[in-house]
């Protein structure tokens, strides 16, 4: 596939420039169309809101009652609505966030003593974590600790998005200035591999 794009860039060089400065000015049109547009409207968003409550978990927090993904979006949400009002009064949606931001923090799927969070928890008590931590989680999850700390000044918030952080420099970040998507945890136990739940036989390596 190098190669081919290599080539394609020695021989067609003024064709691909072409392609590139075309498909910029599509996507700047596009851009423009959409904040015209991007404005949500408030019963929309109040229902979504209302929905997105129905099926909270309002004792451990986040969304459903098996596996617990962040749903970072959601929870974006949640602050968002209390950002909009007086979040002394704006009790459920705050509640939501901060339930669901405080159990993930004390729970498994945040790594307590490297920093970062795992993907999902495989229970409902954000226990059990599956041991991958995804770049994507990390860039959503910290902003949202970030933004919750300034609206309800937990120290805690701003504690793990630090941690969350150096974990993201120290592991997610190589020496040649590359940012890696994916980091799993394998457990080497008497010359066998644990990760994913799966086993491999490290003597055929």
């Amino acid at each position: 596939m190098l190669q081919t794009q290599n080539n394609d860039w020695q021989n067609k060089q003024q064709e691909l420039t072409q392609q590139a400065q075309q498909l910029i000015k599509d996507l700047h049109q596009h851009s423009q169309s959409n904040q015209q547009s991007s404005s949500l409207d408030e019963p929309l968003r109040r229902r979504a809101i209302k929905d997105l409550l129905s099926f909270t978990d309002g004792y451990h927090g986040g969304f459903g009652e098996s596996q617990k993904f962040p749903r970072e979006p959601w929870l974006d949400l949640f602050l968002d609505d209390s950002y909009r009002y007086d979040y002394v009064k704006n009790n459920d949606s705050l509640t939501a966030l901060t339930t669901s931001l405080d159990y993930m923090a004390r729970g498994g799927i945040y790594d307590q003593l490297g920093g970062g969070f795992h993907r999902y928890s495989t229970d409902p008590y954000w226990k059990i974590p599956h041991f991958e931590k995804m770049l994507y989680n990390q860039a959503l999850l910290v902003p949202l600790y970030l933004s919750a700390h300034q609206l309800t000044a937990n120290k805690n918030y701003l504690r793990v998005a630090k941690q969350t952080l150096d974990f993201v420099l120290s592991e997610l970040h190589s020496p040649e200035g590359v940012f890696i998507p994916l980091w799993m945890q394998i457990l080497k136990v008497k010359k066998v591999n644990i990760t994913f739940g799966h086993w491999v036989n490290l003597n055929k390596y």
